[in-house]
């Protein structure tokens, strides 16, 4: 009889393996994969030197260089213009003086960072442009889906809709609005508003840049 333990089994390391003692040496036994948390940050060279097949950046929207961190990511995910690893960056906004311009870049220009690109059917007069994945709020809201597990996107919209108008019929700062918004987006231009002091309406000036651009 002998007892197995993991060989490696702490906090930001798992390694999926135990080690077996045959009475003369310990050998280390199972499929040896393994998952490693990093915190980055202000440090986006960390994960440089790391190999991995999938890699996934939560709460990208706080980090403070994204383009550099995901070059540092790059790394360890392709080779010579093949990609062996799966890089996922996700999270939502709402940071106060929060400056989202990188992801703005690595989100509407995906293609420049050989980053999976789609058609942007979210944000309003943008329909035919180049985006990134976009999960709106609406989707999958707890008591707003069937027994199947289909959204019932309607009723949650209209649901966040109230929600939207009470809080602006009651904030007694603007910022209160935005960053409710920026959390719970229906758009990917909603999630990268800029929380500030900025007395101007962004969400309507965003929406007007937007079709500034798209129409000729």
């Amino acid at each position: 009889w002998t007892k197995k333990s993991q060989k490696t089994n702490t906090k930001f390391h798992k390694r999926a393996s135990f080690v077996v003692d045959n009475g003369s040496t310990l050998v280390e036994m199972g499929y040896k994969s393994e998952i490693i948390g990093i915190s980055v940050k202000n440090n986006p060279d960390k994960p440089r030197g790391k190999r991995y097949k999938l890699c996934i950046v939560d709460e990208i929207g706080l980090i403070t260089n994204p383009i550099h961190l995901f070059s540092s990511l790059r790394h360890g995910a392709e080779e010579d213009g093949s990609a062996f690893g799966l890089i996922i960056l996700q999270g939502t906004g709402g940071k106060n003086s929060a400056d989202y311009s990188e992801m703005r870049k690595l989100y509407y220009e995906p293609d420049i960072y050989n980053l999976l690109e789609i058609d942007n059917i979210w944000d309003d007069g943008k329909i035919g442009t180049p985006c990134g994945f976009f999960w709106p709020r609406y989707y999958n809201m707890r008591g707003f889906m069937d027994e199947d597990g289909n959204s019932l996107i309607d009723d949650a919209r209209k649901y966040e809709m109230l929600e939207r108008e009470k809080l602006i019929t009651k904030a007694s700062d603007k910022n209160q609005i935005d960053t409710y918004v920026a959390e719970r987006p229906f758009c990917p231009e909603e999630s990268l508003l800029q929380v500030s002091g900025n007395i101007f309406p962004k969400k309507e000036l965003l929406n007007h840049l937007s079709y500034i651009q798209n129409t000729e």
